[in-house]
């Protein structure tokens, strides 16, 4: 074995190469130059950790390292993606769902009691057209004359039931049929509501309709007149007289009575 060979084997040529020494007193001094003594005698010396290795980068273990951080990141990211964002909830107030105008007269129509009506009132207040409005009088009638009123609804009636009826009655007067203002009249009649503005409203929008009047609706409308002290212009009379006179046929004693009485 000739001489060279001998310090290949041994590992002497290896570390008198300057370009290994730098790369060996970095990556772990005097036992580490022991290490690749060892390897380069065992023949498995890592040929890709050249002198180049130097000015290329860190060594193996940080490149494993580097390696280690992103695998890190990108599994941070995945997570960040997989959970949801939370965000701060904010309380709602809960709103009663929009009713269809035939579904709200149905409501109306079959609320137990004062309390019952009036929140269905607040809660429908802008949906309300002028055939709830008919509806919610002639409830609130009927609910009032029911023999169960307590004083505590009789104030719901006077301070928030009628106070919004009346002024819905008001904003839609010109919608009215003849049934409607027939309706409203007797429902006023019967709460005892003393509105000399507001009948006289009335008994305006009936005049133009008092043709389309049943016998009924004549005699309620004349009678709520009556009960609340309103005494229509003379002209308007004059109308209604002939119209009942028309009809006088299609009357019952109840109508011509109720007439009769006003």
């Amino acid at each position: 074995m000739n001489v060279t060979r001998m310090r290949a084997a041994s590992g002497l040529d290896i570390l008198s190469r300057p370009s290994c020494r730098t790369p060996l007193a970095v990556h772990g001094g005097r036992q580490h130059q022991l290490a690749v003594v060892a390897s380069a005698q065992a023949g498995t010396v890592d040929e890709s950790w050249s002198a180049g290795d130097e000015e290329a980068g860190p060594g193996p273990s940080s490149m494993q390292q580097a390696r280690q951080q992103q695998q890190q990141q990108k599994a941070r990211q995945r997570r960040s993606k997989a959970e949801p964002v939370r965000t701060e909830r904010v309380p709602m107030q809960w709103q009663a769902p929009r009713l269809n105008n035939q579904a709200l007269t149905m409501l109306i129509v079959e609320a137990p009691d004062c309390t019952s009506l009036l929140e269905i009132l607040q809660q429908n207040q802008n949906n309300l057209n002028h055939i709830n409005v008919v509806a919610a009088l002639n409830r609130t009638t009927k609910l009032y004359h029911s023999g169960r009123i307590r004083p505590m609804d009789s104030r719901i009636i006077s301070g928030q039931i009628l106070p919004l009826l009346v002024s819905d009655v008001r904003n839609r007067m010109a919608l009215f049929k003849a049934r409607g203002v027939a309706t409203v009249a007797h429902a006023l009649g019967s709460l005892d509501v003393r509105d000399k503005e507001l009948f006289s409203s009335l008994a305006s929008q009936a005049e133009r309709q008092l043709p389309d009047f049943t016998p009924q609706g004549l005699s309620n409308m004349l009678w709520a007149f009556a009960r609340c002290g309103y005494q229509p212009p003379t002209r308007w009379m004059d109308a209604y007289v002939s119209t009942c006179h028309a009809k006088l046929a299609q009357f019952g004693a109840q109508e011509l009575s109720t007439v009769m009485w006003s």
